[in-house]
């Protein structure tokens, strides 16, 4: 390919792109164009067309689907619920993919490799500590179809009687990890599907932290079910009706819950996301949660999409499938005798409380990976010689774009 194609390739465009796979199955994984002034991306799709692997990759995507369906009705998880019948399509996985690989390059945290961890640099572990993600309970919108047109919060539904159940079966669950500190999504069904599970785990309010750098995948193809409408403006401008956060949450916690809880990040960033915003947030909060804890374990009540990204940020060739209600993963790190942490390792398996993944496309994430390595030293070399009006030229002192930030 040569340097001048390379540098041209754009993201895919969102219209076109919803047009031609079908709004409904684009807005599931909602990986949106980025804005003009930032740098151009490398398309996951013509790297593959250019390496020959797209015919490679389609097979694999086949063939774990249909290991996957198979899976699927055999024996119950954990949970005791069957796996979501909806699968990534090829679009989605391949925009998977190529955010998860942009993100390992620029993500500062330490990773091992699961089945061969090395463990801590001086001497044995003096400590261990486990990171829990999990998804809310079962929430009414997924129900009731009607609900999201008639509620005045269709953005925050609440649990149904069977997520509350959910969330208290949980806790036995969630026993064997030693639980000592809880981050919580302000959404409701989050904070309701803490208080249930908690009750059971018996950890008490003083050890939760409400904090929205866990809240949902902040884009509108997302936040509402069909007949539901986002008000206009900021979400910083309705979520909280004109309260603060701990205010709002005396609103709308028992009294005694929202005087004991914490509060974490109070207000909510960029609004709306793309997929690597997400999971950009999502991977610092997992890191900087952990940091906090100060070693403690601890439990991340979120949304499906936090739990696809703690999978994803430790495998980035990885493909989550819908993480079934209460699902969960477990990672952990070792602490050396220098107090020095070792890298993240992900001790849950696929297929276990209630999460399923696949590393059959670890080839073309490879690939993806690779174009990226090749973006860069093409980019270096245009930058440093094209011309300063040249289409898609970065002067080299300006600040690279952020996605996290809002």
């Amino acid at each position: 390919m040569s340097l001048v194609a390379f540098t041209a390739l754009r993201p895919v465009n969102v219209n076109l792109a919803c047009q031609h796979h079908g709004r409904a199955a684009f807005r599931r994984v909602c990986v949106s164009a980025r804005a003009s002034k930032q740098s151009p991306h490398v398309s996951r799709r013509a790297a593959l067309i250019a390496a020959g692997l797209i015919p490679a990759v389609q097979a694999l995507a086949a063939q774990e689907k249909e290991t996957t369906s198979r899976l699927s009705s055999g024996a119950p998880s954990v949970l005791d619920q069957a796996p979501l019948d909806e699968l990534p399509s090829m679009v989605e996985e391949m925009d998977q993919l190529g955010v998860q690989a942009q993100l390992a390059r620029e993500s500062p945290t330490r990773i091992e490799d699961p089945e061969n961890p090395q463990g801590p640099s001086k001497g044995p572990a003096t400590k261990r500590q486990h990171l829990v993600v999990m998804r809310h309970g079962e929430r009414i919108d997924e129900i009731d179809k009607t609900w999201s047109a008639q509620a005045a919060r269709p953005y925050d539904p609440y649990l149904t009687p069977k997520g509350e159940e959910q969330a208290k079966a949980v806790a036995e669950h969630l026993k064997e990890y030693d639980i000592q500190r809880v981050y919580v999504s302000p959404f409701y069904r989050c904070l309701q599907t803490t208080m249930f599970a908690m009750e059971g785990v018996k950890l008490p309010p003083e050890k939760w932290t409400i904090t929205c750098a866990v809240c949902e995948f902040l884009n509108p193809w997302i936040m509402v079910k069909k007949g539901g409408k986002l008000p206009e403006g900021h979400i910083n401008d309705w979520f909280w009706e004109k309260k603060s956060m701990p205010d709002f949450m005396a609103s709308r916690l028992p009294k005694d819950i929202a005087s004991q809880v914490k509060y974490g990040q109070q207000t909510f960033l960029r609004f709306p996301e793309n997929l690597l915003n997400s999971r950009a947030r999502y991977t610092k909060a997992f890191q900087d949660i952990a940091d906090q804890a100060e070693g403690d374990n601890v439990l991340v009540v979120t949304h499906g999409d936090a739990v696809n990204s703690s999978v994803s940020r430790l495998m980035p060739w990885s493909i989550v499938y819908p993480v079934l209600h209460t699902g969960f993963t477990v990672a952990y790190r070792d602490q050396d005798q220098d107090g020095a942490w070792g890298g993240w390792v992900l001790q849950s398996q696929s297929g276990e409380n209630g999460v399923w993944w696949t590393n059959k496309l670890k080839p073309a994430y490879q690939v993806v990976a690779g174009a990226w390595n090749v973006y860069d030293g093409a980019s270096g070399v245009y930058n440093r010689w094209a011309p300063s009006w040249a289409p898609f030229r970065r002067d080299p002192q300006d600040p690279a774009p952020e996605a996290s930030k809002g």
